[in-house]
């Protein structure tokens, strides 16, 4: 039996607009009704994702920033926060301004960048957050980092920049692709396979009464984990290898269907 359900954000739960389709936010009332414990688990901040949390009426803790901070909807009552080495985190910036990308350096729930760019601002504008621009970001203190990003071409991102991080960061940094054109980095335990585990241990909840929900590459290890690891049609390629089940795009209510199927049939 399903007792908790996660879910990413962006390309699953919300549509491609960037909106939680009314059947989408009806499916995850009945859950509620059902006694069942949602959760959003993203990349995104926390700043960004209780908005949507507060839409779906979701007053539970939050996974963010994929899995560095947990924190509580109603309260803000902080769970779990996880900064990067100060040390590690600024060799990752001097390592990303010297390519050609932009980048988002996030300190506690504040973001910050270098200039206010077309990037920046488009960004900024995607998850409803302030951005703030301070100048070369190596020379920032580092003690409150909890992610570090690289947004650029696509296809510079999978071939050349992504190999060549996880070469330098991957045995001592978490190092994964969010979106086909973002690359992060962050503490080595910020990953939201063990922000479930942290949340089921708190809650009594196994992996194995998990349902998990993504599409992107920064959700494989949260989709391998639960107890029924769902991609959306939409899905990465190496997403959609590795799911127990397939469900339909963020287009066509994937995550509506995906409960239908899976939790609400198996209880009538």
């Amino acid at each position: 039996m399903i007792r908790l359900v996660a879910l990413d954000l962006d390309d699953t739960l919300l549509t491609p607009e960037g909106n939680v389709s009314d059947e989408s936010k009806r499916a995850l009332h009945l859950l509620k009704e059902r006694g069942i414990f949602v959760t959003i688990a993203t990349g995104r901040m926390y700043s960004s994702a209780v908005q949507i949390a507060r839409e779906l009426e979701l007053d539970v803790p939050l996974i963010t920033y994929q899995g560095a901070l947990i924190k509580t909807t109603g309260s803000g009552r902080v769970l779990r926060s996880l900064h990067m080495p100060p040390d590690l985190a600024r060799e990752v910036l001097h390592f990303f301004e010297a390519l050609p990308v932009h980048i988002n350096l996030y300190v506690d729930d504040e973001l910050i960048v270098k200039e206010l760019n077309e990037v920046a601002e488009s960004y900024a504008f995607h998850v409803k957050v302030p951005v703030k621009a301070v100048g070369t970001l190596s020379s920032q203190s580092m003690d409150s980092v909890v992610k570090i990003v690289a947004i650029g071409d696509p296809s510079y991102i999978a071939r050349e920049l992504l190999p060549e991080a996880f070469r330098i960061f991957g045995g001592q940094l978490t190092v994964n692709t969010s979106r086909p054109h973002f690359l992060e980095i962050g503490h080595p335990l910020a990953r939201k396979s063990c922000a479930l585990a942290f949340l089921g241990e708190g809650l009594g909840i196994t992996r194995q009464q998990m349902m998990a929900i993504g599409d992107g590459q920064n959700d494989i290890d949260m989709i391998e984990y639960a107890g029924i690891g769902v991609a959306m049609g939409n899905a990465d390629p190496e997403v959609l290898s590795i799911a127990d089940f397939i469900t339909r795009t963020n287009s066509e209510d994937g995550v509506v269907y995906a409960i239908d199927e899976l939790i609400i049939k198996g209880t009538r």
